[in-house]
């Protein structure tokens, strides 16, 4: 390799600067520089006129005054430049032989070729993986250009949105400050100034306090009751209609076309036909096997109808629930694979939802427009599982409980009285 590049810069050196090839009859200038006889006559010949206008001529290469025929044969350079031209040279096997190629390093056409062919496949590869990582890398470039650039708007669009809701958030704390400092001078006013103003006052507190206070969850709680006339015939209400459980015996109980005479259910007075609503239900076990223990928390359309013996349906009947099922209901299931504490009642199969952890207290939300039903755990303060398509059909939407027989005991479901911070100040003063 480096024969071969001293070769190639012996050649560059040689080449004649008018032609650029190598020359055929070498003549050297007195400026010690070679070109082609033939080149340097038409020279002579091209500047003719202007050697007897200026006196001399000019080297091509290095500008030095030369007269013509100021020039002189270079036998010894021109044998190197002929040993040159028969360098590379198709050569018959009688020729490799003569005296005029002796010492020389002769090969096989074919072998020749395949080294070229090789050297130049080489090249091209080599020029095609450089020519794909430049195009990997402009992509990369420009990519992480477009998304950074993303980022930028992206952050400066949230900042914008976090100013505007710091802004409204202290309007509203101002305006109930206001409001607040307002009742409680309403307070120190004499019993019959205060009665002619008490009307008002609920009315002013519900105009004054704009929509987007409404959208926090605490002012959609509601104080579920339970329905008796609903009520299963072993199922017992609380006095207060707030909790329920299995009784031990029938209990005589008037007929009514809503009760439930299939399945253990109870559903809650309150109807929803529009806004979003929750409420709480605190899950009460009773018995130490509480795998055999079987409940079910959720909402049911009004006009549900039960046509089994199970009225853990799924939402195609007009139910969404989550609930625990009992493990005996698993029956030829694989003693190895654990049983599911908690499923949500899906369609066309049942949701798997927890298989080692049971919540105590499940928070039901009913979104009406949006058709969602959520369920979530309140004690860890986790979601359980979401009905997202919810079909109510324009129909009401009632509380729905659902409670089962154990022997030795059972479960017990509870509605939670929730905390409204808007109720506690209207309760003040109505």
């Amino acid at each position: 390799m480096a024969v071969a590049t001293v070769i190639m810069d012996l050649i560059q050196d040689i080449i004649c600067p008018i032609c650029q090839e190598l020359p055929t009859d070498l003549v050297t200038l007195a400026c010690d520089h070679t070109f082609c006889r033939c080149c340097i006559n038409g020279l002579y010949e091209t500047h003719e006129k202007l050697c007897e206008e200026m006196g001399k001529l000019k080297c091509p290469v290095c500008k030095a005054k030369i007269q013509k025929g100021d020039h002189r044969p270079n036998w010894m350079l021109a044998n190197i430049v002929q040993k040159i031209k028969h360098d590379a040279e198709l050569l018959c096997v009688f020729c490799e032989h003569s005296p005029e190629h002796k010492g020389h390093s002769v090969h096989l056409q074919e072998e020749a070729a395949q080294e070229y062919k090789v050297g130049n496949d080489l090249k091209r590869k080599k020029q095609k993986v450089k020519s794909i990582f430049e195009q990997m890398h402009d992509f990369l470039n420009e990519k992480e250009g477009h998304c950074l650039t993303e980022l930028c708007d992206l952050e400066k669009e949230m900042e914008m949105e976090q100013e505007e809701s710091v802004t409204q958030l202290s309007r509203e704390i101002a305006k109930l400050n206001d409001l607040i400092s307002e009742m409680e001078a309403k307070l120190g006013q004499p019993p019959d100034e205060f009665l002619q103003v008490r009307c008002k006052t609920k009315a002013l507190l519900l105009v004054f306090i704009q929509p987007p206070l409404f959208s926090l969850s605490l002012c959609h709680a509601v104080s579920v009751t339970l329905d008796p006339e609903t009520a299963y015939q072993y199922l017992v209400v609380s006095e207060d209609l707030k909790s329920v459980r299995y009784g031990e015996r029938k209990l005589d109980l008037l007929r009514s076309r809503e009760r439930f005479y299939l399945d253990p259910c109870v559903l809650g007075r309150e109807r929803f036909m529009a806004g979003r609503h929750w409420w709480e239900v605190e899950v009460r076990v009773e018995v130490q096997e509480e795998e055999e223990t079987e409940w079910a928390v959720g909402v049911v359309r009004e006009s549900f109808k039960q046509t089994s013996w199970n009225s853990l349906t799924p939402p195609t009947a007009g139910v969404w629930a989550v609930g625990k099922e009992r493990k005996s209901a698993y029956g030829s299931l694989d003693e190895s694979f654990p049983p599911c504490f908690l499923w949500a009642f899906t369609s066309p199969e049942w949701t798997c939802l927890a298989r080692n952890l049971l919540p105590r207290k499940i928070q039901v939300s009913l979104d009406y427009e949006k058709g969602y039903v959520e369920f979530f755990d309140t004690d860890g303060d986790n979601p359980i599982f979401c009905f997202s398509s919810a079909s109510f059909s324009g129909e009401g939407i009632r509380p729905y409980f659902y409670v089962e027989i154990h022997p030795s005991g059972g479960v017990g479901l509870t509605v939670k009285r929730p905390f409204c911070f808007l109720d506690s100040i209207l309760g003040r003063f109505v």
